[in-house]
């Protein structure tokens, strides 16, 4: 124990592989309850019956599981330092080649994306899709997902500082998919019909692609 402040106690164990220090906070529970946080931080939650033995062999035996949680919140917190130095790298060259970079807020872009939704909605109007529910949401790993059964469309909010003409076709491509759920040659032969040079703005969009 190196630490205890109203009902909170700083606690530690030791396996095989090392130590596990674990915050112990006594609360009227009627199991014991154990979370690893984004900082690697343990926080176990218990009865004020329940002894400390009991607590310490508990976080004992979830120790694997405390570590393979670690190892993934770092691995996740690495990815997103990547992903900003990507970032960061796609906008220096940016504006080294002359290209405009934006920033702008989150309602910015929001109103950004319902913009080129508008101006690209009236063919699939023709063929009955009604107006959709539009979202944005940060995203690292894709630029854009329908949920047809809902009517909504959600952009990854990396678009923002896409070209135009890749984001026109990030909302094309999810438009389409109201008629077609996957991708198939009948689906590309979908946005082919509402947007013939898809092909070059796909590339466009995949050369400043995460």
């Amino acid at each position: 124990m190196t630490g205890r402040n109203e009902g909170r106690t700083l606690r530690t164990v030791e396996d095989a592989q090392g130590e596990i220090c674990y915050e112990l906070v006594r609360k009227k529970v009627k199991n014991v309850n154990l979370r690893v946080r984004p900082d690697g931080s343990v926080t176990v939650s218990a009865n004020p019956r329940v002894s400390l033995r009991f607590t310490d062999e508990f976080v004992r035996s979830k120790a694997g599981f405390i570590r393979a949680a670690r190892q993934r919140y770092a691995e996740r917190a690495e990815q997103r330092r990547e992903y900003e130095r990507r970032q960061q790298e796609l906008r220096e060259q940016r504006l080294a080649a002359g290209e405009p970079v934006q920033e702008c807020t989150r309602e910015e872009f929001l109103a950004r994306m319902q913009e080129l939704s508008r101006r690209w909605y009236p063919p699939f109007r023709e063929l009955g899709v009604p107006w959709p529910q539009i979202r944005i949401r940060k995203m690292t790993s894709r630029w854009g997902s329908c949920h047809t059964a809902r009517g909504i469309i959600t952009y990854s909010t990396m678009l923002a500082e896409r070209p135009e003409k890749a984001a026109e076709y990030v909302v094309v491509h999810e438009f389409a998919h109201f008629l077609v759920p996957n991708h198939s040659a009948r689906f590309y032969e979908t946005v082919a019909s509402v947007m013939p040079d898809w092909r070059e703005r796909k590339e466009l969009l995949r050369q400043w692609g995460p």
